[in-house]
């Protein structure tokens, strides 16, 4: 098989891990909600300790599997690459 294939493999392997985790979120803090009326549990402790450290857990799953960063788009790998062939550049000219 092609390398290019094992990459795409390799990529829908972990969408899918993302997607089904998504479902699992859903579910879990659904049960989660119920059992927390049922047992008249805050609606605040409920949402502070399952659903926002869970749910910051899958964005930050969500930032690695769609390669989303804002601090480090293509534009800034191109300057800061730019950057690192000047810096090298420079050396070696004041080292030769």
């Amino acid at each position: 098989m092609s390398e290019e294939f094992e990459k795409a493999k390799k990529k829908l392997h972990y969408i899918k891990g993302f997607y089904n985790h998504v479902i699992i979120f859903i579910i879990m803090n659904l049960i989660f909600l119920g059992v927390a009326l049922y047992i008249d549990l805050s609606i605040n402790y409920f949402i502070n300790f399952f659903v926002l450290p869970w749910g910051m857990g899958l964005f930050i799953q969500w930032m690695l599997v769609f390669k989303w960063n804002p601090f480090t788009s293509k534009d800034w790998e191109k300057r800061k690459i730019q950057e690192f062939i000047d810096k090298e550049d420079e050396y070696e000219s004041n080292h030769h």
